[in-house]
């Protein structure tokens, strides 16, 4: 009676994607057999990089400067340029400000009298 209901216990657990034991136990195992192989391939991997030879660090040339020479036709160019402007910010108003300014300017409808 016992194993009857085990296995339709594990029947069920199966039917709705629960791994049994013996599933638990093959992908142990398997996990293991992994895990050995990824540390063997490490260790050939640092192996391998302690016996490569290092390739030489290639220094590339500094960039040359361009001499320029101090001729008096130069030097009046650069004292004769006129000097950059400088940019002229407009002034940044809200809209509460806004409204306040315009209703100021609308004149308020006469209220009719009468008599």
């Amino acid at each position: 009676m016992e194993t009857v209901v085990e296995g339709r216990v594990t029947e069920t657990l199966g039917g709705i994607g629960i791994a049994s034991k013996d599933d638990l136990g093959k992908l142990s195992a398997e996990l293991k057999k992994l895990t050995a192989q990824v540390a063997a391939m490490d260790k050939k991997l640092k192996a391998a990089a302690k016996t490569a030879p290092r390739k030489a660090a290639v220094k590339k040339p500094a960039a040359s400067k361009a001499v320029v020479s101090k001729t008096p036709s130069l030097m009046a160019a650069v004292k004769k340029a006129p000097a950059p402007k400088a940019a002229v910010k407009k002034p940044v108003t809200t809209k509460a400000v806004a409204t306040k300014a315009a209703s100021k300017k609308a004149p308020k409808p006469k209220a009719k009298t009468t008599s």
